[in-house]
């Protein structure tokens, strides 16, 4: 008995479908300006961008309105494992490794915190951040150029 596997012509990340409905439960107001998933994701496309480029302007990152959560572009300092250059690796079948000479071997993290400072109370309120791919890619175009230039948090 064979199996067969159907094609799906269309698909939809289920974190925006459940956003887009937690966003217009709390935000009826807005409505009328976003009604569907696509005008949902295009507004999340341009904060990002509003947020990438501020990161590159204040290396102590950004704080968001009405919130207590901040995100940076964090230096890690340097790798101590060789970083495996996945898309080299599998064009030509063999192990390829970043150089990373642009950057002296140190490597970026977006962090997003959920509080400027650090705090003891254990159960405070989950913020979550998801970037598109654009919104890495500015940040790691900017990063091999300023890497001197970025904050550096050491993660506990």
């Amino acid at each position: 008995m064979a199996l067969k596997v159907r094609k799906c012509d269309e698909s939809y990340s289920v974190f925006e479908r459940n956003e887009f409905r937690k966003f217009r439960k709390k935000h009826p107001e807005h409505a009328d300006k976003v009604k569907k998933i696509s005008d949902f994701k295009k507004y999340l496309r341009m904060v990002q961008l509003e947020a990438a480029l501020e990161m590159q302007e204040n290396s102590y990152g950004i704080i968001f309105p009405n919130t207590n959560a901040v995100m940076f572009i964090n230096n890690c300092g340097k790798t101590k494992k060789r970083p495996i250059d996945f898309k080299e690796t599998k064009l030509y079948g063999k192990v390829i490794y970043h150089l990373n000479t642009a950057t002296d071997m140190n490597v970026m993290k977006i962090m997003y915190l959920n509080k400027s400072l650090p705090s003891t109370v254990q159960n405070t309120e989950l913020y979550s951040f998801f970037a598109n791919n654009f919104f890495k890619k500015m940040c790691s175009d900017f990063f091999s150029k300023n890497w001197k230039r970025c904050l550096q948090h050491n993660i506990r």
